[in-house]
């Protein structure tokens, strides 16, 4: 907390340095759902999505602690999804170019939704990549989405790096909510 206080005293000449164009921070998700044994997916799911795009060759991620502690510095860590203005001053005060956040929909029945937008420095967002289909297949559509937001963040997946990030991590949901779990604990 003290490393996120720093930047907060700094915060006037940080707006006025450009984020590095290479660094991607992402905001734990916002999670819609009757079931609320689904919302530590929030952090999860981030996770998830920073340990996919960290396969990236020209991009850095934020480390999800630097950003949690800074988030709960602003008051913004139960929010889960902020405006893009708040998003592009967070991305500012940690010094990324972009900042990811989205929103999973969990119905209680029927098919479910995720999607995630770029909040560019000056506060513009990308429309939304999305991918629908049913829970179980969460892990499938975190992938579709990563690929799309390759697009939206300007870079061109080589095949390569496609395939790393079609590999990528556990294909074991019960492994990830339990782990979201422990993530939202800490």
């Amino acid at each position: 907390h003290q490393q996120a206080r720093a930047p907060l005293a700094h915060e006037v000449r940080l707006a006025q340095q450009p984020g590095d164009p290479n660094t991607i921070a992402v905001l734990p998700l916002s999670i819609s759902s009757p079931d609320s044994s689904y919302q530590p997916l929030a952090r999860g799911l981030a996770q998830i999505l920073i340990s996919d795009l960290s396969l990236i060759q020209r991009f850095r991620l934020v480390e999800r602690l630097r950003l949690t502690a800074l988030l709960d510095e602003l008051k913004l860590g139960q929010t889960r999804r902020v405006d893009p203005q708040t998003a592009a001053r967070v991305g500012h005060l940690i010094q990324a170019g972009w900042m990811v956040q989205g929103l999973a929909n969990i119905p209680a029945t029927g098919a479910m939704r995720l999607e995630a937008s770029v909040v560019q420095p000056n506060g513009e967002v990308t429309a939304p990549q999305v991918a629908a289909g049913r829970f179980r297949d969460l892990l499938k559509l975190e992938k579709d989405v990563v690929v799309g937001l390759s697009s939206a963040l300007g870079y061109q997946l080589s095949e390569a790096e496609r395939r790393r990030i079609l590999e990528n991590g556990t294909q074991n949901l019960a492994a990830v909510l339990a782990h979201s779990r422990g993530l939202e604990a800490a």
